[in-house]
């Protein structure tokens, strides 16, 4: 999946109870490449890597979003509009989710308190 053509990446907030509840924040943002994807041009680090240390670089940093970002929302409504009756909420945040719940259940058992500590603590990620 592609943002307007461009690779994106999902940052979102989540929050990890004493009890090992996952809480995700249901706001969050898409970081976008300033270029188009073309799977022909696998060189151009820029296309392909949309971390702010690497897009700030280019010199198209910003052109088509404030500092390449989208917000959920919008993200929402391009998907509205773009991709046959498939939405951002509905669609890609169950999965968002589950991942994370995945990974974190991978770490498990190197965070979680052991027996009868009265220790009660949350992680934010």
């Amino acid at each position: 999946m592609l943002f307007s053509g461009r690779k994106f990446d999902l940052r979102c907030w989540v929050l990890l109870d004493c009890d090992y509840a996952v809480h995700l924040f249901e706001e969050g943002v898409l970081r976008t490449s300033s270029f188009q994807y073309d799977d022909k041009d696998l060189g151009n680090k820029l296309q392909h890597l949309t971390n702010h240390c690497v897009q700030a670089t280019a010199a198209e940093f910003g052109s088509h979003e404030e500092g390449n970002e989208v917000s959920f929302a919008q993200m929402e409504e391009y998907m509205q509009r773009e991709c046959d009756g498939k939405t951002f909420h509905a669609d890609i945040l169950p999965q968002l989710k589950s991942i994370c719940c995945l990974a974190l259940e991978a770490g498990r058992g190197k965070m979680e308190v052991t027996d009868g500590s009265n220790l009660r603590q949350f992680q934010l990620f």
